[in-house]
């Protein structure tokens, strides 16, 4: 899948863009009560890991826009990022719109060829050719990242370019997924990019929720587990499955590095059950 093969080489060209659009619009953070992050599937994800790599001192709130549009009162000293791939997502447009309104400082996190009329517009690459949306997620988190933290921030995105991808075992789709706090929103990535590419939708749980219910389904299949330390239900978990691994780490690095994992992981799932990830997925138009 060329989006995965030639996604480290579009980072420092995204966030250099992002640096620009930064100096040119002016935007002082210390004015900024507010940063508010959305989107909807992949981009609400998107929104979730930028957040976990941000060092700011001030308060940031993330979510679906669907769901933070109930519970979100808009500012005029906020600054909103609101991500989607093509721009059209209609619940992320009306949020947007919403806070425009308040005149809160908007930026549009979308593709290079998506024609934004709302708020300024923070590109990322150009349109994928299927919907698996891969180079464009990680395009999305490093643009805010290089936007809000500076220079310091497009250094770390040039030394993960050099990283290598990790090394995969033999991988079979999962019947159940776990893993909480951002292991979560890493496994609702993996429902995401497994339904995308391979056409298969495995039950998906934060751990703790698992616990409570779901858990006397019997799991024939794989499973596979973000595994997080500070997971109260980690023991539990890894001693009942002996789950396929996904380790967060303890750094920023690795959990950008396990993210991409999980995107090679579902396209290595796809690929093993005869499906081609560089077609349209079954059902689309």
């Amino acid at each position: 899948m060329d989006a995965l093969r030639i996604q480290r080489q579009k980072w420092e060209e995204v966030g250099r863009r992002a640096l620009e659009l930064r100096q040119s619009t002016n935007v002082d953070l210390d004015s900024v009560n507010r940063i508010v992050l959305f989107g909807e599937g992949s981009s609400e994800v998107a929104a979730g890991v930028a957040k976990k790599l941000l060092s700011l001192n001030v308060e940031i709130r993330m979510g679906a826009s669907c769901e933070l549009a109930q519970s979100i009162e808009p500012r005029s000293t906020d600054l909103c990022f609101a991500i989607s791939h093509r721009g059209g997502t209609q619940t992320t447009k009306e949020l947007a719109h919403r806070f425009l309104k308040a005149n809160a400082s908007v930026f549009y996190v979308a593709s290079a060829d998506a024609a934004i009329t709302l708020g300024h517009h923070l590109k990322t690459v150009s349109l994928e050719k299927v919907e698996p949306h891969t180079v464009s997620l990680t395009s999305a988190i490093c643009a805010i990242h290089v936007f809000l933290e500076g220079q310091s921030a497009l250094e770390f995105w040039k030394e993960l370019s050099k990283e290598p991808d990790r090394a995969l075992s033999d991988l079979s789709a999962p019947q159940l997924i776990l893993g909480q706090g951002p292991g979560f929103l890493l496994a609702k990535e993996a429902l995401i990019k497994l339904s995308e590419m391979a056409n298969v939708c495995p039950l998906v749980f934060d751990s703790e929720s698992y616990f409570h219910g779901p858990r006397f389904v019997k799991v024939n299949g794989p499973v596979w587990y973000f595994e997080d330390e500070s997971d109260p239900r980690r023991s539990e978990i890894l001693e009942g499955f002996k789950p396929e691994i996904f380790n967060l780490g303890k750094s920023k690095k690795e959990l950008m590095q396990t993210l991409i994992s999980v995107h090679h992981a579902c396209h290595e799932v796809a690929v093993n059950s005869g499906r081609n990830p560089d077609e349209p997925p079954v059902g689309t138009v």
